[in-house]
């Protein structure tokens, strides 16, 4: 660690009310390999859906896609090409509005397709993201942007519902979710809370500048979760985590490494 992220730890550690306690409820656990690619995966996926939705609102406006009926978006790949298809409800139920395609780093404009119809895989992701987006127990904001993946483990989704802002010099730490939801998208089958709380920081101190890490108490689990993974490549910063077994992390370019422990006279 540099001197300044050093500095960063013993100021908060220096702190008497801050104290590590465990959290009362478990979440559901994945080994480190897992969770650094759970994080780069979110990563991704965000990215392409950031990218594509800026390309549908420069060529739709707000009253276009009220006209359309659109009503959010799924990633897909499609002639093996990542691809973000913006849905709308049709006659028949959600179906493709246009398509966003990254064949390269580009991202093709919106085009709609010949066949609007989503696949039964695309369908069940749909409905994933809609049964998360109602399941949210505590907003940290009021805006929520969701990243679908393949559970690891089983043949249902892990969905995130992930705390948004309109601020660029703000990191969100606080408020993300996690949902096991069944194959078919429409069943609930597990709520995971990724943080206690709704802890934003500012990326760029108006008198410091910008830190090189952003230090945090994690208290959900004892090894560090796939959104502090995801908030590392988003913002491009070190992040630092202490956790309830008094264990503390570093996040560098989306890997985790273990970083000692909290001095003895702090735990308890």
């Amino acid at each position: 660690m540099t001197v300044r992220a050093i500095a960063i730890i013993a100021w908060v550690f220096a702190l008497p009310s801050i104290v590590v306690h465990a959290d009362e409820s478990e979440i559901r656990q994945f080994e480190l390999p897992t969770i650094e690619r759970l994080g780069h995966d979110i990563y991704e996926q965000d990215q392409f859906a950031w990218k594509a939705t800026d390309v549908l609102r420069s060529q739709k406006t707000d009253d276009e896609l009220r006209a359309d009926k659109y009503h959010g978006w799924i990633v897909s790949s499609i002639s093996n090409h990542p691809t973000v298809r913006f849905v709308h409800v049709g006659a028949s139920g959600p179906e493709v509005l246009c398509d966003v395609a990254f064949v390269s780093e580009t991202p093709s404009s919106c085009e709609a397709p010949t066949d609007r119809t989503l696949t039964a895989d695309e369908v069940a992701q749909y409905a994933a993201r809609l049964t998360a987006l109602g399941a949210i127990a505590r907003p940290c904001s009021d805006r929520y942007n969701t990243v679908a993946l393949k559970d690891p483990e089983s043949d249902g989704w892990l969905v995130w519902a992930l705390a948004a802002t309109t601020q660029p010099d703000l990191v969100v730490f606080g408020g993300h979710y996690r949902f096991t939801i069944s194959k078919d998208g429409k069943t609930l089958l597990r709520s995971d809370a990724l943080s206690r709380g709704c802890l934003k920081m500012p990326l760029v101190d108006p008198n410091k500048g910008r830190p090189v890490m952003l230090f945090s108490i994690q208290l959900v689990s004892n090894i560090p979760v796939e959104t502090n993974v995801w908030l590392n490549l988003l913002h491009k910063i070190a992040i630092g985590l202490a956790t309830p077994d008094q264990k503390l992390w570093k996040i560098i370019d989306g890997h985790i490494s273990a970083d000692g422990e909290m001095p003895q006279q702090h735990q308890e």
